[in-house]
């Protein structure tokens, strides 16, 4: 963790050594001197997550001191140390707060950014809270690259090449014409706006209990945590035997679009569990590959396709890009993006969920595979979707 002290005088840094889960500075002898950070400098530590600090300065007269606690969240983290009417202040910012305030620093750099000198010069200049060489590195670390980065935040949505018309079901056993967008032909990237309308988001969400509480963070390959895949997720599983919920209609509906969108052999049976994903401020999802990227073609029971219905949407940021064009995709509540990879010997389906810079984003992810059935599932094939990232 990093201690950055903006004061014009020294303060001492001490380490809480009993538990202290107030906000109240604890008793000299209850803390151990670590350090003094003198002005307009920092200090790195090493500490558990959770582990309370207490910053402290003595007043010009000698007479009384003024103190604050923070704790160290974990991972990377920063501590500000700054004046306040009463004394100091502490603001700690973990490591998705820090991602969105380098993104706010390098959006004053965004026309800067097609000359990666220019926008490091451009970037340090405006990275007046943090020390500027660091501030660099954590963008680096953080937002992977400039690249990433004006992908994500600076470059516009993809704009609809052709539209065409799909058959869905209206949830009333009706089928109503929507229009879809295809954002690139080949493989496809198709959008519908409004698939599920927000009722039914707040239904699925109601009746699957999916508050932040009762969603796990999600694992990579190994079933460790990384900064690659940064959500919080639940499998849903439809219950095909009662046809009138909520998930089964959205999930009848999901293979609907996506037998019209691609011609495919795509039905329920078999196939494997919706997935819940669910996005707080700086979650992300890096670019990977559902399926077989490089495979021409996929072989038979392997994913083929995959589909996002937007049921909450961000205020800033969130949008799902794809790494190697320039195809983005940025949703409203209830839009539904499908993209295809059967035949993707380019890697064109590698993908990245931007992050999330205000507000929360929450997906319900279907994947489809050809050649599943209720006695031959998606379990039945070993390759958990070949998935490929640049898992950290």
């Amino acid at each position: 963790m990093l201690v950055i002290n903006k004061m014009l005088v020294p303060v001492d840094l001490r380490w809480v050594h009993v538990a202290h889960d107030s906000d109240v500075p604890p008793q000299d002898n209850e803390t151990t001197m670590i350090t003094q950070v003198t002005s307009e400098s920092y200090v790195r530590i090493t500490a558990r997550p959770g582990q309370s600090f207490v910053v402290s300065k003595q007043s010009p007269r000698e007479q009384s001191r003024s103190s604050s606690v923070f704790r160290y969240p974990g991972e990377l983290a920063v501590a500000i140390i700054s004046a306040e009417a009463k004394g100091l202040a502490v603001a700690s910012r973990d490591q998705d707060e820090l991602k969105i305030a380098l993104s706010e620093i390098a959006q004053n750099c965004g026309d800067s950014s097609k000359d990666e000198q220019s926008f490091t010069e451009c970037f340090k200049q405006n990275a007046v809270s943090f020390p500027p060489a660091l501030a660099l590195w954590w963008f680096q670390l953080l937002w992977t690259s400039v690249s990433h980065w004006l992908h994500c935040v600076h470059l516009p949505d993809s704009v609809s090449i052709r539209q065409v018309d799909l058959e869905l079901d209206d949830g009333t056993g009706k089928n109503r014409s929507v229009k879809a967008q295809i954002f690139r032909e080949d493989p496809l990237v198709l959008g519908i706006s409004g698939l599920a309308t927000p009722q039914e988001c707040q239904q699925l969400i109601d009746s699957q209990d999916l508050k932040e509480a009762n969603l796990n963070m999600a694992f990579i390959s190994g079933g460790s945590h990384s900064k690659s895949r940064r959500t919080l997720t639940k499998n849903l599983y439809p219950n095909m035997q009662a046809p009138q919920s909520i998930l089964a209609k959205l999930q009848k509906r999901f293979f609907q679009a996506a037998r019209g969108a691609s011609g495919y052999e795509l039905w329920p049976e078999g196939q494997e569990p919706v997935n819940w994903l669910h996005y707080k401020p700086g979650y992300e999802y890096r670019p990977h590959c559902d399926g077989g990227c490089g495979m021409d073609p996929v072989p038979s029971g392997m994913r083929v396709a995959s589909s996002l219905l937007y049921c909450n949407v961000a205020e800033q940021g969130g949008s799902t890009i794809f790494t190697q064009d320039t195809t983005k995709f940025t949703p409203a509540r209830g839009d539904f993006l499908f993209f295809a990879y059967k035949s993707d010997p380019d890697y064109m389906s590698m993908h990245a969920a931007c992050p999330v810079l205000r507000g929360i984003k929450s997906t319900a992810t279907q994947w489809y595979r050809e050649g599943v059935s209720k006695d031959y599932t998606w379990e039945d094939v070993a390759d958990l979707g070949l998935r490929r990232s640049s898992e950290l």
